[in-house]
């Protein structure tokens, strides 16, 4: 499986061509993220991506043919939190970590100071510091790039669209999921319960479940 998303950039499988030569949505992947390894985005592979990244397995999906399947956990497109990049950018320039999760959790997502507070708190805020390094530079790629919409419908391999029930239809990453989904009608989507935007470092079993479900249920 090659995985797309945000915090671990390196992860992401691409087909290691120049720059110019690169596909549309290659700005995305390359403007937001390190230079990944030299793997291959070829056929029969099942690829999956989460929020930021989910959007690039989806553009990367309308253009590559074979692909196993598609799977996109909470996919987000423009406008999506331009009210956070330049606090983020001056957290990230002072080197606080801590600020710059505060960033995203409280002026992207919206969190109340109390939920933050508790956050802090949980064994789960040390994994999210290092997650907070790309965000900016992702924000302002994914803002910067208009999605293919008029293209998801053509995408050929089985797409799954993984939503955490406490998102739906809330802002920002239900209605920007909501978005997308619209633009895939033939997407099976699944919502995670009791789950948000996550579910990796929350509920990581669960996650996995859904993961192998959408894999080995494709038509």
């Amino acid at each position: 499986m090659a995985a797309a998303g945000a915090g671990d950039p390196s992860a992401v499988r691409t087909s290691g061509i120049p720059l110019s030569a690169r596909p549309r949505w290659g700005p995305l992947l390359w403007r937001g993220c390190r230079e990944p390894g030299p793997d291959a985005l070829d056929a029969d592979i099942d690829l999956f991506g989460w929020s930021y990244g989910g959007l690039i397995a989806l553009e990367a999906a309308t253009e590559r043919r074979g692909l196993r399947s598609v799977i996109a956990y909470e996919p987000v497109s423009k406008p999506f939190g331009l009210e956070a990049i330049e606090p983020l950018r001056a957290a990230l320039t002072m080197g606080d970590l801590d600020q710059a999760v505060e960033v995203v959790k409280r002026t992207m997502a919206g969190y109340s100071a109390d939920h933050v507070a508790a956050l802090r708190e949980d064994p789960v805020w040390p994994v999210l510091r290092p997650l907070a390094h790309p965000v900016a530079d992702e924000l302002t790629a994914l803002n910067a790039h208009q999605p293919a919409f008029d293209r998801y419908r053509g995408i050929e391999a089985p797409v799954t669209l993984l939503l955490g029930e406490r998102n739906e239809n809330k802002p920002p990453y239900g209605t920007s999921f909501a978005v997308l989904a619209q633009a895939l009608p033939q997407a099976r989507l699944v919502r995670l319960p009791a789950q948000g935007h996550l579910a990796h470092t929350e509920a990581p079993d669960l996650l996995a479940k859904h993961l192998i479900d959408a894999i080995t249920t494709r038509p």
